[in-house]
């Protein structure tokens, strides 16, 4: 998959000659001072109960997995019902994770929006999310990154409804909606990005890290 990283030109050259390249966080992104580009909810999704002629149950085992911690404490019972015409709903938040981010199209448009005056082309996003990968999970970076993911943004509500039938699907989709998916405002971005997962979170800082070996799937 062809994809285009957007940067200042001081950056790509940096990159281009020493093999040092920035990577970002959710707490970063979400903070972004640019009203345009920043999207408070980034790493937040919503899990949702809203039985509408009977009541609805689940497992504690099924809830905890959709659900924070805070929330797992009150699962006492066996079960958790909800009735109709009533609601319960779970936020999932990551507490933080490295994030990189492309797009599909190359665009004077996107470059004006991030305000880049520059942009590379990466011809295999998911080799080039596997390098990273090595370079961020090895002793020298602390060891804190114990996975990874690669896709594009899916871009809508970020919220779904829970049902008994669907309860396998929302839990084995949870990690994507929660690091892949945006509000439709930013839908022209076309975005896919590699979000990088970390055992103790209060270590994730942006940084810059020096993999000359990314260079193999990059073109200028």
């Amino acid at each position: 998959m062809i994809v285009y990283r957007y940067l200042e030109l001081e950056y790509l050259q940096r990159f281009r000659n020493e093999g040092k390249i920035y990577v970002s966080t959710f707490k970063k992104v979400k903070s972004h001072p640019n009203e345009q580009l920043r999207d408070e909810t980034e790493g937040e999704f919503e899990v949702e109960m809203t039985p509408r002629s009977k009541p609805e149950s689940h497992s504690s085992d099924t809830m905890n997995q959709i659900s924070s911690i805070h929330f797992a404490q009150v699962l006492s019972e066996n079960v958790f019902t909800v009735m109709p015409n009533s609601s319960a709903t779970f936020k999932q938040k990551l507490e933080d994770a490295y994030i990189f981010c492309t797009s599909s199209v190359n665009s004077s448009e996107l470059k004006e929006k991030w305000n880049c005056n520059a942009v590379f082309r990466i011809t295999d996003i998911f080799s080039f999310a596997e390098i990273m990968y090595e370079e961020l999970s090895n002793e020298k970076n602390n060891g804190n990154v114990v996975g990874y993911i690669v896709d594009k943004v899916t871009y809508g509500f970020k919220r779904r409804r829970l049902t008994p039938k669907n309860k396998d699907d929302v839990i084995s989709r949870l990690t994507y909606d929660v690091c892949l998916r945006k509000p439709m405002e930013f839908r022209r971005e076309k975005e896919w990005r590699i979000v990088f997962l970390a055992i103790k979170t209060d270590l994730v800082k942006p940084h810059e890290i020096t993999c000359p070996k990314l260079l193999t799937f990059c073109q200028f």
